[in-house]
């Protein structure tokens, strides 16, 4: 697992996760941390706590996630599971919602989120990435949950 800071992070330790430092929007930091890897959960995302630009949204959300990819396919990893965000959902009309709902993002956040989907989507249809794709839309993700996530985590990992 990669992380600015790993204190962050130190929960996730738990499951036998490795974790080592980095940060996501190099490509080459990532590329090099991927080597060996059989698995990938990708969590990196930034969110407005402070003002945020459409560009820095761009970068960090889908940019970043097209470089992980590619760094996957490059490297042969063979699970990737990716988590986003059920804001990509946008305003539901008659809920409850499933993964089949059409994506209405609301807000930068939102519409990056869901790109970065898309991308996703895209490199396993391509044979790109495994196609033993986990995908997972959660509410909030942040270190304060790193229990509950720790949960949800060691079942993706042995599941």
């Amino acid at each position: 697992m990669s992380a600015r800071k790993p204190s962050k992070v130190s929960e996730l330790s738990k499951i036998a996760a490795e974790i080592c430092c980095g940060d996501v929007t190099q490509f080459d930091t990532s590329h090099k941390a991927l080597r060996g890897t059989d698995m990938v959960v990708h969590l990196a995302g930034i969110r407005g706590d402070r003002p945020i630009s459409m560009n820095e949204y761009r970068a960090v959300n889908v940019t970043e996630t097209a470089n992980l990819l590619k760094s996957c396919h490059v490297e042969g990893v063979r699970r990737f599971i990716y988590c986003s965000t059920v804001g990509v959902m946008g305003w539901i009309k008659n809920p409850p919602a499933d993964e089949t709902c059409k994506l209405r993002p609301i807000g930068p956040y939102h519409i990056t989120k869901a790109r970065a989907e898309e991308l996703v989507t895209e490199y396993m249809s391509q044979g790109l990435v495994p196609k033993r794709l986990y995908e997972e839309r959660l509410p909030f993700v942040r270190s304060q949950c790193a229990p509950i996530c720790r949960d949800t985590f060691s079942r993706l990992f042995h599941g």
